[in-house]
């Protein structure tokens, strides 16, 4: 599916915000348990660009599970690769003290933005991801529904 149609199928839900979560999803995914001094953000093909696309219309944050990570940490990772540029708010569990599936991340993702969940739409490439939104109230897709992802 072309990036074009993946950002009209998001849009299609009328969010007034997109969050997503990042290992998978936005970049390449990091094999558990690299020390964090080793951590690059690689961007997934398309990732920028559809990013770009959903900037012109929409807000967009992420969520992330990470057991060491604040915001910060996860900003700074992103700032070289060009995507922290698009995201206003970064959601990490570790700041939040759960993890998704747990909705609770997503919902102060939420709150950041002074929007309700029904405003919103997740998109991730983990079954927590999935449950996490629905847990939470929220609309999911899939990112490797939405366009081919490497594996």
């Amino acid at each position: 599916m072309s990036l074009a149609r993946a950002a009209d199928i998001i849009l299609a839900k009328e969010p007034r915000l997109v969050l997503f979560d990042i290992g998978g999803t936005l970049v390449v995914e990091a094999v558990q348990g690299t020390p964090t001094s080793q951590l690059r953000a690689e961007p997934l093909p398309g990732a920028l660009m559809l990013l770009d696309s959903l900037a012109r219309r929409v807000r967009i944050g992420a969520v992330t599970n990470t057991a060491v990570m604040s915001e910060d940490d996860v900003r700074g990772l992103l700032e070289g690769c060009g995507i922290a540029a698009f995201l206003e708010h970064i959601v990490t569990s570790s700041d939040v003290g759960v993890a998704k599936p747990d909705p609770r991340p997503l919902a102060v993702a939420c709150e950041r933005f002074s929007l309700g969940a029904d405003e919103a739409v997740f998109v991730g490439n983990h079954a927590v991801d999935r449950a996490a939104a629905h847990a939470a109230g929220m609309a999911y897709f899939d990112v490797t529904e939405l366009f081919e992802v490497p594996s």
